[in-house]
């Protein structure tokens, strides 16, 4: 990982020579590991003698990719460090490019720990992203103990024992809702069921604040300062929200509006497993995650063919709230993934496959899975589920048939030139295809927006391109609804607070209220959250010259100065994080009136949270249009963002992605100035 270098002389040599007088070593085969901010790294054996203490380690990373061993190491212990003495296979504080097959081996020899030691911890220097496993094992334990912090109505809980709610007004919790009493046309009440732990409940069609409390279980500080909750919705697609975590008690909370029914999952440590839970607007969920989990996806990483059983299950996840009976079934399910297609592997389906041949495979693998779910051990409301998943999958495999194809074919190719387009020679699905799927099921049953796959199902039908509702016969209902809405973007017109009143009357003719409450309650939220910006949000103008003179016309005015252009958007979670961890670096290492800071972002990041976002990043902010902002990522080659152009005091340019390495950035900025 990265860090500052310092430079001391490490070799194997001599660590091999220390061992070598070592008169007695035990050794411990892949150690439980408590808790680990990656699963980069792992450790296959501990070596432990008088005069060494030797970790083998396996490294798990993209192909072609390199990662970096600071010479700062050590291991800890009671308060104690132990200092890395030697390495073999790789050079600390160097680049260690990973093979393609994305995985290698190599050894760090340390200063030799305690004698009836029982646990230490890896740490590659202080830094703030460098590697660290935490509670590494030296007794021989093969499972994790009972998670202590969480109260035992929730530690207890699972599909069957579920708080009960007061059932008043033919609601489960007391509360007569809008939407409920709505004459829908197709005669169904869209109302949610009581949460009874034998079915899964009935999506809320209801608006309200939702407050989620997150406790971490098994936390230290070094592992994340903040919780990230990534909420899949009914309208607005998938929101982020961030809160700080509280260190004394380990909690963060979170409140938002919620629209329908929406499940989410809370990070702490991105690519390290997570929280899931589902919401129904208006709940109070407390949620309790077990961070040992990034303990246990090494020892999952580690299974090999016929050894799966090897591994325990591990429930990460203890949750109260008016979807808790998904949310803790879920998270006490050891085999949901065993009944899922595994749509994006890109061997679900052959681009050798004919249209009508793919619609008979993805029917069979219903088929399949569904019989598989129905015969399995697990609770109804969990079988319930799984199928609901399974038929959330079965939909987007039919809608996305041309492009799980193609995926199979640029797979098989290592060739990704094709995406957004189709495969040589593809035969296409057409409309008896995909009504192939409206036999199997019931597609316009509001219960498939509960499983896990939501997102997917929602952008399956309302795709533009397929006719569901000509081809299954639906006149009314969810799919309808749904495309309505999303056929006149009312999301993203909601988004800029840009809804009209022809767009609510609309609303008020489709007989379902809860749509146009809904969209008023954004539309009046984005216009407060504008004003109360108004004066704080500075776009600048863009300058109104031609395509090929805009960036030379940007960065004109500050000329003989060292400019770092940042093109981001609202959405991309890395511009943000490298934003943030800039920001402070303003007034410190990077503080100087020489340097200009431009940021770029295009009209993808909706106008409010644009507009309420930039007042904290300091700089010059740019919102360009769709064809500017085409034409200076062919101009620079960007590949993605957030990407960086430099200008140096002469005006030269050059695009600088080795700033994505965020320490490149402060190295090179520091030294010009």
């Amino acid at each position: 990982m990265k860090h500052i270098i310092k430079a001391i002389a490490l070799t194997a040599a001599t660590a091999t020579i220390a061992a070598s007088c070592s008169r007695t070593v035990k050794t411990v085969d892949y150690p439980l590991i408590e808790t680990a901010n990656s699963t980069t790294l792992d450790i296959a054996k501990v070596e432990l003698s008088d005069t060494a203490t030797v970790l083998h380690i396996n490294a798990r990373y993209i192909p072609n990719y390199w990662i970096k061993i600071s010479s700062d190491s050590y291991l800890a212990t009671k308060g104690r460090k132990y200092t890395l003495t030697g390495s073999d296979g790789i050079e600390p504080d160097s680049l260690f490019w990973m093979p393609a097959s994305g995985e290698a081996s190599f050894r760090l020899m340390f200063e030799p720990l305690p004698k009836r030691t029982k646990s230490f911890d890896f740490i590659e220097s202080d830094c703030e992203d460098c590697f660290k496993l935490y509670g590494i094992d030296l007794t021989g334990k093969t499972e994790y103990d009972r998670p202590a912090g969480i109260p035992e109505n929730i530690l207890n809980q699972t599909a069957y024992k579920i708080r009960r709610t007061s059932v008043e007004n033919g609601t489960p919790d007391g509360r007569q809702h809008a939407s409920e009493a709505d004459n829908k046309p197709n005669g169904r009440q869209y109302a949610s069921e009581a949460d009874d732990g034998r079915h899964v409940p009935g999506p809320d069609f209801t608006v309200g604040m939702t407050t989620v409390r997150m406790h971490l279980i098994h936390y230290r500080p070094e592992l994340g300062k903040k919780v990230s909750l990534y909420v899949n919705t009914l309208l607005n697609g998938q929101q982020s929200y961030h809160a700080d975590i509280d260190p004394e008690t380990a909690t963060a909370e979170f409140k938002f509006r919620q629209y329908g029914p929406a499940n989410a999952i809370a990070v702490v440590t991105m690519g390290t497993g997570g929280s899931t839970v589902w919401l129904a607007p208006g709940d109070s969920a407390d949620v309790y995650y077990d961070m040992r989990e990034t303990g246990w996806l090494l020892q999952a990483y580690r299974m090999k063919p016929g050894k799966e059983a090897d591994v325990k299950p591990f429930r990460s996840t203890y949750a109260s709230g008016k979807y808790s009976s998904i949310t803790n079934g879920r998270a006490a399910g050891s085999n949901v993934l065993k009944y899922r297609m595994n749509l994006y592997s890109g061997e679900f389906a052959s681009y050798t496959m004919t249209a009508d041949e793919y619609t008979e495979h993805v029917i069979d693998r219903y088929t399949e899975l569904a019989d598989s779910i129905a015969g399995c051990d697990a609770d109804a409301m969990m079988k319930e589920f799984q199928l609901i998943t399974l038929k959330e999958e079965t939909v987007t495999a039919f809608a996305q048939g041309d492009f799980l194809r193609t995926h199979n074919y640029m797979n098989v190719h290592n060739d990704f030139s094709l995406w957004g387009k189709t495969c040589p020679g593809l035969d296409r699905m057409k409309p008896d295809n995909y009504a192939a799927v409206c036999t199997l099921f019931d597609i316009n049953d509001p219960k498939l927006l509960m499983g896990e796959m939501m997102l997917d199902y929602i952008d399956a039908v309302t795709s533009e391109d397929i006719d569901w509702p000509g081809l299954a016969g639906i006149g009314s209902g969810l799919i309808p609804e749904l495309r309505k809405v999303s056929g006149q973007g009312l999301a993203k017109k909601a988004a800029d607070a840009a809804v009209s009143e022809e767009d609510f009357r609309m609303l008020e003719g489709m007989g379902n209220g809860f749509y146009l409450e809904a969209f008023r309650t954004m539309q009046a939220d984005a216009e407060a959250a504008l004003a109360a910006v108004a004066q704080k949000a500075v776009i600048r103008a863009t300058p109104d010259v031609g395509n090929d003179r805009l960036f030379d016309a940007i960065i004109a005015p500050h000329k003989g100065k060292i400019i770092l252009v940042d093109f981001w958007n609202t959405w991309c979670e890395p511009c943000r994080y490298a934003i943030e961890k800039n920001e402070p670096l303003k007034d410190t290492a990077l503080k100087s009136d020489d340097i200009v800071w431009i940021y770029i972002a295009n009209e993808t990041s909706p106008l409010v949270k644009y507009k309420t976002m930039i007042p904290e990043i300091r700089g010059l902010h740019y919102r360009l249009n769709g064809e500017q902002w085409k034409y200076l990522g062919d101009k620079f080659k960007i590949d993605g963002i957030p990407s960086y152009v430099l200008v140096d005091r002469e005006g030269n340019y050059s695009l600088r992605n080795d700033f994505r390495d965020h320490s490149r950035l402060v190295d090179v900025l520091s030294g010009m100035i």
